[in-house]
C-alpha cells in the first residue's frame, strides 16, 4: 500500500515523519517500510517530458500490422504506430535479452560491459559491471530529477541475474511469478501512471511473454480461421508453416 503525505503546510521548516504499525490482538504484524521520497508538486517544465519505455520481448514483426501482417492480431499497437514514427531499418548488439538490453540502456556495445555469456552471474561480473560506473538510462534520469520505475516480468533485473541494470531506478515490481503476467503487467502500469501522474517520471515496462512459445488462446486462433477471409487463414496457415 502506498501512503502519501503533503508537506506544504512545513516549508522551510524541519520534519520528523514516524511510521507506525500496530496490529489487533495477539495478531502477529508484519510491517515493512521503504523507498520514502520526497517530490516536488510545482507545474513541471514544458521540456520536462515523461518517458515511458515498453518492450515486447522476442516480437517478431511479422505479426504487427504496422509492418504489414494481415492477420489483424496487434490493432491497438496499429493505431498507435499510425500517429508515431516508425523504423524499418532496426538492429540489435546483440541475439538474447539480457546483453540486448545493456546497450539499450548505455549506448555501448555489449563487449565492454561485461556482459555474461549466460542467465548466470558471479559476483566478479556484477562487481566488474559496477566498477566501471557505467551510468544507464534509469541513472541518468534519475540524476536528473526524474522518479524511475520497471514494471516487468523478465528475470535481468533481479537476483539472481541481475547485474547493475537496476541502479537508477527508485522502484521495481516484479511479475516474474504472476501465470498471466501480461495482464498484471499492464494492470500495474496503469496503477503506477495513476499514482505518479504528477511527477517527471520514466517508466519501463517489459513483457517477457511474447519470448514464450507460440501457443496463441485458441480462440483468438479460431477468430483468425473462422471469421477472417480466405486470403487471412492462408496469411496464418503459411506463417503457422514456417
Amino acid at each position: 500500500r502506498h501512503a502519501r503525505v503533503d508537506l506544504r503546510k512545513y516549508g522551510n521548516r524541519k520534519v520528523r515523519l514516524e511510521f507506525i504499525t500496530s496490529g489487533s490482538g495477539n495478531a502477529v504484524i508484519h510491517a515493512f517500510w521503504g523507498n520514502p521520497s520526497i517530490y516536488d508538486l510545482r507545474r513541471r517544465k514544458d521540456k520536462d517530458y515523461n518517458i515511458i519505455y515498453i518492450i515486447e520481448d522476442s516480437t517478431n514483426t511479422t505479426m504487427l500490422g504496422c509492418y504489414g501482417s494481415r492477420l489483424g492480431l496487434s490493432p491497438n499497437i496499429d493505431k498507435f504506430a499510425g500517429d508515431a514514427l516508425i523504423f524499418k531499418n532496426y538492429f540489435t548488439t546483440a541475439n538474447w535479452t539480457r546483453p540486448a538490453i545493456m546497450s539499450l540502456f548505455t549506448s555501448r556495445y555489449p563487449s565492454g560491459l561485461y556482459s555474461p555469456a549466460g542467465f548466470s552471474v558471479s559476483g566478479d561480473a556484477a562487481k566488474r559491471f559496477c566498477q566501471r560506473k557505467i551510468k544507464s538510462l534509469p541513472w541518468r534520469l534519475e540524476e536528473k530529477g526524474y522518479t524511475c520505475a520497471a514494471i516487468s516480468n523478465n528475470i535481468f533485473l533481479i537476483e539472481p541475474s541481475r547485474i547493475g541494470l537496476d541502479i537508477g531506478f527508485n522502484e521495481i515490481n516484479d511479475y516474474s511469478r504472476h501465470h498471466y503476467s501480461t495482464v498484471d503487467i499492464t494492470a500495474g502500469a496503469i496503477e503506477w501512471l495513476c499514482r505518479n501522474r504528477h511527477k517527471k517520471f520514466f517508466l519501463y515496462i517489459h513483457y517477457d511473454n511474447t519470448h514464450l512459445n507460440d501457443r496463441p488462446l485458441l480462440k483468438w486462433v479460431w477468430k483468425v480461421l473462422k471469421d477472417g477471409d480466405s486470403d487471412k487463414r492462408a496469411y496464418y496457415m503459411k506463417y503457422k508453416a514456417q
